[in-house]
């Protein structure tokens, strides 16, 4: 084999280690940790290798920069060594008496700026960019090689990583000081930007962003909209009830609402019904609830329903008192939404005409202000339509009374027992 063949094969075998290393160096950097530590844990020994890569990176870079720098210096030596006699005669022949004298050296200078490109192309900008878009598959395949060299070299990349804590610790930077977690809005970006989401899907995790702010007194069942029954009822009058009032599910209260003691779900009646017991206490089916304040976020309230398995949360106000229920399904629907049919806020939504919007008293204040461009003030003390009309008039109102509010009359329509149930808006003409 020839000097000059076996120089390029050298050569190409130190691009190939640069590209290896640059490879690994830039997959373990941009990969995502939610990806490899599932891997990890199932056994996976290049994914374990990769998580040790990532909790002591300093090390890593520094086996990864040894590789890369070597390799890089060796492949230029190389070429220098090998090759530059031979451009140096061919620059002689040319008999430019200008270059002849300086022959050797831009021999040596033509050979750097070639072995350079090819470096840059080749054992860098090339690998770097397939490392980015396979950054989870490159950085499986290269980690038992890139460990093998660690061990190999560990006495060398251990004095690297320690010089380098030395120098950073001189700028105030701690090394095991990580960089800052991203945040919600740079993640909300990432998702409006990600093309490849389809829009339900960005919808859906938007929502699921939204859930986090979101308490249990915003998503549930107002007290007055709770079908419940007394703990002295029988399956017979849970039925009686159920159907009555449309709720596949009840509570049970002692003496008064302020009391839920349990819950019951018709499909629990089932074989009461077979076995026609319908005079059978209610009380001996019920299932136990979860009690948790207004203010409990309703992330905090999923999890406290999943870990004890039960469907139904209570929900107390600020004097222990009953406000209202919420369950797994409400829960459910704040993050999807509804199942299928109108979305909630056209069903509370009754009537548009062209001065006059008929409406539910349960339309949160939230959506009423953003869907009729107005501006009735927040206040802790109500969440929807109904509440601020009782917080403003100061008592139960009746059927036709009114609340004024820039320039637009709420007038309450009609009362479902103490609630107001449905809200007239009616938008006062401008005066010119």
């Amino acid at each position: 084999m020839s000097p000059l063949l076996l120089s390029f094969i050298i050569i190409t075998i130190l691009v190939l280690i640069n590209a290896l290393f640059v490879s690994a160096e830039i997959a373990v950097i941009t990969v995502r940790e939610t990806r490899i530590r599932p891997k990890a844990e199932q056994g996976s020994k290049s994914a374990q290798i990769v998580m040790r890569f990532l909790h002591d990176p300093t090390q890593f870079l520094a086996t990864t920069q040894t590789a890369i720098t070597v390799a890089g210096f060796l492949a230029s030596a190389t070429a220098a060594d090998q090759l530059a006699d031979d451009l140096s005669k061919l620059i002689a022949q040319l008999n430019i008496p200008v270059i002849t004298g300086i022959a050797r050296g831009l021999a040596i200078v033509i050979i750097t700026l070639i072995i350079a490109y090819i470096t840059l192309v080749f054992g860098e900008l090339v690998p770097k960019r397939l490392a980015i878009l396979r950054s989870e598959q490159f950085a499986l395949f290269f980690a038992r090689p890139v460990a093998w060299f660690n061990t190999v070299t560990y006495p060398v990349t251990r004095a690297l990583s320690f010089s380098t804590n030395v120098v950073i610790r001189i700028f105030g930077v701690r090394p095991e000081d990580t960089a800052p977690s991203t945040t919600e809005e740079e993640l909300k970006l990432l998702v409006t930007q990600h093309s490849a989401l389809m829009p339900e899907e960005k919808e859906l995790i938007r929502q699921a962003f939204e859930f986090g702010d979101v308490l249990s007194r915003q998503i549930m069942v107002p007290r007055p909209d709770i079908a419940a029954v007394d703990a002295s009822a029988t399956v017979r009058d849970v039925l009686e009830e159920a159907q009555e009032s449309g709720h596949p599910r009840l509570l049970v209260y002692q003496e008064n609402l302020d009391n839920i003691i349990g819950a019951i779900h018709l499909k629990d009646l089932i074989q009461y019904v077979d076995r026609n017991q319908l005079d059978a206490p209610a009380i001996d089916i019920m299932r136990p609830v979860v009690y948790v304040p207004e203010t409990r976020r309703a992330i905090s309230l999923l999890k406290d329903l999943q870990k004890s398995r039960l469907h139904v949360a209570v929900v107390l106000d600020e004097y222990g008192g009953t406000a209202g229920i919420v369950t797994i399904e409400d829960i459910v629907e704040e993050i999807v939404g509804e199942f299928g049919g109108k979305t909630e806020e056209e069903e509370l939504i009754k009537a548009i005409g062209e001065r006059e919007i008929v409406i539910d008293g349960r339309l949160p204040i939230d959506e009423l202000n953003e869907r009729f461009n107005l501006d009735i003030p927040k206040s802790p003390e109500y969440d929807t339509v109904a509440g601020w009309i009782l917080s403003e008039l100061g008592h139960i109102p009746r059927p036709g009374e009114e609340v004024t509010f820039d320039g637009t009359r709420f007038r309450v329509q009609s009362m479902q027992q103490r609630r107001v149930a449905l809200v007239r808006i009616i938008r006062i003409p401008q005066q010119h």
